[in-house]
């Protein structure tokens, strides 16, 4: 039965590491690919579960056996268990990333952590959970998912001090705030952060050109041999937490770290920690610096 999971490694009860599992029935190797001018794009967004009138899955169960392979390792086993399940869907669906994060968070998230920002090593042990914080100031924006000292507001501000946010989370290449037209901007350096499997990488800006066209009969955007379902975003804004845009917007995510500009309610212009994203609508396709708690699908590049 195609679907995502998420295995992790513990120690006593601390997630240490996890891995993303995803069973699909599409091909998703790095030979099948679709060619957007001289880029290569994975046939499918990160994690895609096709739509179908009816599909019916039977109940499974495997066993996995996990074991070192140095002198004295051990050696554990458990079983996966899947429930029977009849699925009724039109147009499909993706799990979606906080930028620089490593895990799937689904769109019915397991956890919503409001109004606390966290640092890259509790990320990872609460692989499930939409992180996005408070900004240190009176008017609350939950502008990233990780810790960072703010610098003060007014024009040109800047992010940093001791527990300044990273820019190459998803590019060990990059040590630049921004890269709107910067020298990464046509090329990535996979780190172990990337959640694209072996043979992929998060894309770089210039991966995703804006010359598509919308399909309002398939609710996405073409271009050249690809499409990307228009499958919204979780907003970080939004108190709850939920999928917003489903079917109207599309947002994707890309390697490059960017500066959010943000009009605080004293009309002061703060510069916050943001990523590029590619956006699309019915009626736009553009390139902008988007809030990194925000959570957007992905869609990889061949890794070459």
């Amino acid at each position: 039965m195609p679907g995502n999971a998420v295995v992790a490694l513990k120690d006593g009860n601390t997630v240490m590491w996890s891995w993303h599992i995803w069973v699909t029935d599409l091909d998703v190797s790095a030979d099948n690919v679709d060619q957007v001018g001289s880029v290569r794009l994975m046939k499918s967004n990160l994690g895609w579960i096709n739509g179908a009138a009816t599909d019916t899955y039977d109940a499974r169960s495997v066993r996995v056996r996990i074991s070192q392979t140095i002198a004295g390792g051990e050696s554990r086993q458990f079983t996966i268990t899947s429930n029977g399940m009849t699925t009724l869907s039109t147009v499909g669906y993706n799990p979606y990333y906080q930028w620089g994060r490593k895990d799937p968070i689904p769109a019915g998230r397991v956890g919503y952590n409001r109004d606390l920002a966290t640092s890259v090593q509790s990320a990872i042990s609460n692989p499930l959970t939409f992180f996005h914080g408070t900004a240190p100031n009176q008017y609350n924006e939950p502008w990233d998912w990780y810790g960072y000292t703010y610098l003060g507001g007014g024009s040109g501000s800047i992010i940093g001090g001791p527990n300044a946010p990273f820019w190459n989370l998803w590019n060990s290449a990059n040590t630049r705030q921004s890269e709107v037209d910067g020298t990464h901007n046509t090329s990535v350096v996979k780190t172990v952060y990337d959640p694209s499997p072996v043979g992929f990488k998060v894309p770089h800006p210039g991966a995703i050109p804006t010359n598509g066209t919308w399909s309002g009969t398939d609710k996405g955007y073409r271009l050249g041999e690809a499409f990307f379902p228009a499958t919204g975003r979780i907003n970080c804004q939004n108190t709850s937490g939920s999928l917003v845009d489903n079917g109207t917007r599309g947002f994707y995510w890309t390697a490059s770290p960017g500066i959010a500009s943000r009009i605080s309610p004293g009309y002061e212009v703060w510069d916050v920690p943001g990523a590029i994203s590619f956006e699309f609508t019915s009626y736009q396709t553009r390139q902008l610096e988007r809030y990194r708690a925000d959570a957007y699908p992905v869609r990889p590049m061949r890794d070459e």
